[in-house]
């Protein structure tokens, strides 16, 4: 933390998002597991249920690169300025959700 000028809180936030990383990956890996046990041949509503959980771990994978970038960013000094960078990460968090949401909903 001192190299990278990291304080307790942003330590533990990223801690906390990297726990739900794994947990949703392990929730996707396991629903994935389940559906394939309960039916082996395709169905839609099975691969739409994929899909979602994917698209789970894919929006809580962009919340933990968003985060990083928080709180990396301002100690590597870039010249953006933090307001900016916050929006337009805002700006790409809600495209990305928009676009897992359209794409799990097909």
């Amino acid at each position: 933390g001192l190299l990278l000028d990291v304080n307790r809180g942003d330590w533990l936030a990223l801690l906390l998002i990297i726990a739900v990383v794994w947990l949703a990956e392990g929730m996707n890996s396991a629903l994935e597991q389940l559906a394939d046990a309960a039916v082996p041949e395709f169905h839609p509503l099975v691969r739409k249920a994929k899909d979602v959980a994917a698209g789970a771990v894919l929006i809580t994978a962009v919340v933990a690169v968003i985060l990083g970038l928080l709180v990396f960013l301002p100690s590597q000094r870039i010249l953006i300025s933090r307001t900016s960078l916050q929006t337009n990460l805002f700006i790409a968090s809600l495209t990305i959700v928009g676009l897992s949401w359209w794409v799990a909903m097909g």
